[in-house]
């Protein structure tokens, strides 16, 4: 018996049929069940896509699982019949569960999350929760009007289409900021057009709160998207008082004068607000780049002068040695820095932009981008892995992020991986011994910047087997010689060169003072 998951869709605002026959065109809708196991993207359980409208009387046959979403209709019998496309639509999705699939009360009683895409995401965060199904019978119906009999399992809004040039951002309803990855699209579709100089977000220097909210601007005044509210009759009826028409009712003229400027403050008040708040998030997406590129070590522009990015970075290991000293001293650690001495680490210890985005986007734009850089290195490491989490939660980010503004590999980098490489460039001024990034270093520092998983299993996942070999083992040696000699150059030489040769961690715990 197919289960369907009846999802209503409606204009973000009053339109015509025709208009939101534009808005579906290109519109999929995919359905997730949130599950205890998945509580951030769900266990995918079908999608619709192909849009079905029907322009003539009596032409209601449709294939659902081909075409899954059906544009409501008015039919007008006089003078003569037709049908006209109305500003609605239904979503038919064919629920399909992988087997094995857990749910309560019920196994259909569904915690949809709606994933809409026209050639980009549309914001939608409303999560319906033990959602309402309809079960039919096999086959399915091929009549469109037993599909918008059903009662909906979902409300979504979909945003007028972007008729005009350049950029369209969907903004959450919810107060969450937008998507990094479609915010920058689409403050990069305004500047290819303005200023035009071939210059996207990530190759620019910190914009301005002014460039800021220009961009913002820009974005949400669409008139073509939003266009301003109509004139309820000609400016001068409402505003020419007394009416020199004498057929004009001056207290109906009056009512429509203060009903036009109503909605006409409204609609200035309303976008003006939404492309205040949007200027915050294009100026967060702005200095997120500029962060990304300081903690890539490279020096930047600032309000007050240069800011340097991070040559420095703390690393963290167990000591692995298979001795015991009787204390409780686990963890040991060293100061990386680049080689030669001030230079860039290498490899980088790099956090994707959007990750920076994702921490510090509600902050006021009076933040600049070395202030959010040193909030974010000052972050506690289990905050900061909080915080990003949330993001990926609220579809502010994805799981995997890489970068976009430094030159450096764009390796995608985890929420983990973040948290960890944040500790380390915020812990650098410890006073831990000196440590070159260089052979036979840089191994290990690959390995650990490489590791996805979470820093509770960091040890035994990815420390103990690599040091357990070469070159992993000839690396961790140098460590531990920094470490016990504080940086002592001679010292490390002296106990590598004859007669005590040490080679190996094993030699090194072998050596006594006796």
């Amino acid at each position: 018996m197919p289960t369907l998951i009846i999802v209503r869709l409606r204009p973000s605002e009053p339109t015509t049929g025709a208009a939101f026959t534009n808005a579906l065109s290109g519109l999929t809708i995919s359905a997730y069940d949130l599950t205890f196991d998945d509580t951030v993207d769900g266990v995918l359980l079908g999608s619709a896509s192909g849009v079905f409208t029907s322009s003539t009387v009596g032409d209601d046959t449709v294939d659902v699982e081909n075409t899954g979403i059906i544009q409501h209709y008015t039919d007008v019998v006089f003078p003569s019949a037709q049908r006209f496309p109305a500003a609605a639509a239904t979503a038919v999705i064919v629920a399909n569960p992988p087997g094995g699939h857990h749910e309560y009360p019920a196994s259909d009683s569904f915690d949809l999350r709606l994933v809409l895409d026209r050639g980009g995401p549309i914001a939608d965060h409303r999560i319906d929760v033990n959602a309402a199904v309809v079960n039919v019978s096999s086959p399915l119906s091929n009549d469109q009007n037993d599909y918008l009999a059903m009662a909906p399992s979902a409300y979504a809004t979909i945003p007028a289409a972007n008729l005009g040039v350049g950029g369209h951002l969907d903004m959450p309803e919810d107060g969450t900021p937008p998507n990094f990855t479609a915010l920058v699209q689409a403050v990069d579709a305004v500047l290819a057009l303005d200023p035009a100089d071939g210059q996207t977000l990530a190759q620019r220097d910190q914009l301005t709160v002014a460039q800021a909210r220009q961009i913002a601007t820009e974005l949400v005044w669409d008139r073509i998207v939003a266009p301003p509210p109509e004139e309820p009759r000609p400016l001068a009826e409402m505003y020419t008082s007394p009416p020199d028409n004498t057929s004009i009712d001056a207290d109906e003229a009056e009512n429509d004068r203060r009903k036009f400027e109503a909605l006409l403050d409204a609609y200035y008040a309303t976008h003006d607000a939404e492309a205040l708040r949007l200027a915050g998030f294009v100026f967060a997406a702005s200095a997120a780049m500029v962060c990304e590129r300081l903690s890539a070590g490279e020096s930047v522009p600032g309000p007050l002068g240069t800011v340097d990015g991070t040559r420095e970075a703390l690393l963290t290991f167990p000591l692995i040695t298979g001795a015991s000293d009787q204390t409780t001293l686990t963890h040991a650690a060293v100061l990386l820095t680049g080689s030669p001495a001030g230079s860039v680490l290498n490899p980088a210890f790099v956090v994707p932009a959007a990750h920076f985005y994702a921490l510090d986007a509600q902050l006021p734009p009076q933040v600049d981008a070395a202030q959010r850089f040193a909030m974010a290195r000052a972050s506690a490491e289990e905050k900061a892995l909080v915080a990003l989490q949330a993001a990926v939660e609220s579809g502010v980010i994805a799981a995997t992020e890489s970068p976009v503004a430094a030159a450096v590999p764009a390796t995608p980098v985890g929420v983990p991986q973040t948290a960890r490489r944040l500790r380390a460039i915020g812990q650098a001024d410890n006073g831990a011994p000196q440590v070159p990034v260089a052979a036979p270093v840089t191994t290990l520092i690959d390995g650990w910047l490489a590791y996805a998983g979470q820093t509770g299993a960091i040890d035994a996942d990815f420390w103990t087997p690599t040091v357990a070999v070469n070159p992993g083992a000839g690396a961790y040696l140098n460590l531990l010689l920094h470490v016990i000699t504080d940086n002592f150059d001679p010292l490390i030489a002296t106990i590598q060169a004859p007669p005590l040769s040490v080679s190996s961690v094993a030699d090194l715990v072998a050596v006594t003072d006796q």
